[in-house]
């Protein structure tokens, strides 16, 4: 039962995410950016809050924020965004992606948790 839960968390996490990168501007990977900052947000704010609860509510948690964030997809954009642009502009692009998904998604993840 666990493990349904945790997929049909899952599903509706890729759902949301598939919502999500269509609403925002595809300049910047700003929709990668978004959901994984907002995933590790949300994770951090309710997994104090469900740690009490039955296994369930942990899995259908772990299981949507699994799904709504997407580290293949920043990796993906993080390599096209040293590709894509001019030699002097790869390098930055690239680690500022990094920076952000990476030190934003913990810091998030860490505010979530002392909110909740």
């Amino acid at each position: 039962m666990l493990q349904l839960l945790f997929a049909l968390g899952g599903g509706l996490g890729a759902v949301a995410r598939f919502g999500a990168g269509h609403l925002l501007p595809q300049r910047w990977p700003l929709a990668t950016l978004v959901v994984n900052v907002t995933g590790s947000f949300l994770l951090g704010a309710l997994l104090a809050e469900v740690a009490a609860q039955p296994g369930y509510l942990r899995q259908l948690l772990i299981g949507f924020t699994g799904g709504f964030t997407t580290f293949s997809t920043f990796a993906t954009q993080t390599l096209n965004l040293g590709q894509d642009h001019a030699l002097r502009y790869r390098l930055p692009l690239a680690l500022a992606n990094v920076v952000l998904n990476l030190a934003g998604s913990v810091a998030a993840f860490r505010l979530g948790m002392a909110l909740s």
